[in-house]
């Protein structure tokens, strides 16, 4: 039983940080941490892969079979809305997506 309990207060420990972090997580910051000035050197499969990655971290509901075979292990997701990432993810999607789009990179 204390094995739960302790489950139960990490996870609400987590709630509290993200609230406090503006809604940014241990997980996210982690999915987050290449640099948007290296997105150019980048080759398309890591752009799309990278995109992904940072959707799981923040558990926004995969919106493709390859998203989610690729993180077939992320937490559950909580909601397919990327209106509820925190201000800095959207930006980082933003970039990322920028890029995507300028080097023609296929769809997963």
């Amino acid at each position: 039983m204390p094995f739960l309990a302790l489950g139960f207060w990490a996870s609400v420990s987590g709630v509290a940080l993200a609230f406090s972090n503006g809604g940014m997580t241990p997980e996210l910051a982690q999915a987050m941490s290449r640099s948007p000035e290296q997105f150019s050197a980048m080759l398309c499969p890591r752009l799309r892969y990278l995109e992904a990655k940072v959707l799981a971290a923040a558990r926004i509901c995969p919106g493709n079979e390859h998203s989610r075979r690729s993180f077939a292990n992320a937490p559950s997701c909580i909601s397919s809305d990327e209106g509820v990432l925190p201000q800095p993810a959207r930006d980082y999607l933003e970039l990322l997506r920028q890029t995507i789009d300028a080097k023609g990179c296929e769809p997963w």
